[in-house]
Order: structure tokens, then C-alpha cells, then sequence
């Protein structure tokens, strides 16, 4: 990013966050896998792939009627942690 770039975005205050190549913690997709999978899934669902595919399928129809995830609840959550590993890696 240009530095002229930088200036311009910091005038509207918006700040690139580069983030590294592998962080599922910030990833939305990953954030709803990992609900389905711990949370909203029966243990029933892991007996066989048909019960498997009907309940994700039971899921993901009822996501943000009956199934819901406040993402910016579980950004902020990792912002912290993410931008103490900066620190760390800055001055490290």
C-alpha cells in the first residue's frame, strides 16, 4: 500500500490490519463451522454421513431465524489476543 494511500485512509480513519496467511480465529466461516460443529449439531448427527448432511442442512436453514452468531462479539474477542501476537512479533 502506498504511502499516499495510508494518509488518505488515516484522513478517514480507516486502518489496514494485514492479517498473516493462516487465522482461523478471524475467519467468519470458520467462526459458524466451529458453532455447527460443537454447539448447534447433535452427537446423533456423527453416526453415519445421512444424518450428517440432513442435520447441517437443518442448521444452515434456520441460520439467523434459530441459529445465530454475533460476529463482531467474536472479533473483538480475538482483535486483543491478535494484536498482542503483533507486538510480540514486532519486537521480538
Amino acid at each position: 500500500m502506498s504511502q499516499r494511500k495510508r494518509l488518505e485512509g488515516r484522513a478517514q480513519r480507516i486502518h489496514a490490519i494485514f492479517l498473516p496467511p493462516y487465522s482461523p480465529e478471524l475467519d467468519p466461516t470458520e467462526m459458524l463451522w466451529r458453532r455447527i460443529k460443537y454447539e448447534w449439531l447433535p452427537l446423533s448427527a456423527y453416526q453415519s454421513f445421512q444424518p450428517f448432511c440432513s442435520h447441517v442442512h437443518r442448521v444452515l436453514s434456520g441460520y439467523g431465524e434459530k441459529y445465530r452468531i454475533n460476529f463482531c462479539r467474536h472479533l473483538k474477542l480475538h482483535k486483543l489476543s491478535f494484536a498482542h501476537k503483533i507486538m510480540l512479533t514486532k519486537s521480538g
